[in-house]
């Protein structure tokens, strides 16, 4: 029983550090189920010990609800996850800043607009429109668009990026700024700000 509980519990813990690797809820069940089987056996040998150290069968009904509390907790962790996932549940709001950071810290950028995330097993999915100086060629809007895609993919892993370009308005208060930068030939639209 220690020889199986040792084995299930080496086998769980690979499952789960592969699930989080992945982002995997079926890896993550496995890993689960593997650590029902440790708590299970640990929680015989526990209760046997404790029974034959006093003599007294109260510990293993205790030890049963204990284990099967766990079972239980955890079951329902894996079914709310479950869930989430397949209700395609938004980003983590971390996930939602680093965006945000990385569209900011471009140039020509004026605002970020109708930002959609949502999560499906590994993959994310993140949709949004870039307000761009309206003065900014289309080729260079283009560039940056591709620019701000690929940081994203590159910094969320599963990043799944659609990113839509839209000129600010004619009154833009960055109006003057955009105008003036854009004249300098050396900057590039993608270009972070100073």
């Amino acid at each position: 029983m220690i020889f199986s509980a040792a084995a299930s519990w080496l086998i769980s813990r690979h499952l789960r550090k592969v699930a989080r690797a992945t982002d995997s809820v079926v890896l993550l069940a496995d890993a689960l189920h593997y650590a029902t089987d440790v708590w299970t056996n640990g929680g015989v040998l526990l209760a046997l010990v404790l029974v034959v150290l006093t003599g007294s069968p109260v510990f293993d009904p205790l030890v049963a609800i204990l284990v099967g509390g766990f079972i239980g907790v955890s079951a329902y962790r894996l079914l709310a996850r479950s869930v989430q996932d397949l209700m395609d549940a938004a980003l983590p709001e971390a996930e939602r800043r680093e965006i945000e950071r990385i569209v900011r810290g471009h140039r020509f950028v004026v605002a970020l607009e109708r930002l959609r995330t949502r999560r499906s097993g590994s993959v994310r999915q993140i949709d949004f429109t870039v307000v761009a100086c309206r003065h900014l060629p289309l080729g260079e809007a283009h560039d940056l668009v591709a620019h701000i895609e690929g940081e994203i993919a590159a910094s969320i892993p599963g990043a799944l990026v659609v990113v839509h370009a839209a000129p600010c308005a004619p009154d833009c208060v960055e109006a003057e700024r955009c105008i003036r930068e854009a004249s300098e030939r050396d900057l590039l639209a993608h270009e972070h700000r100073p």
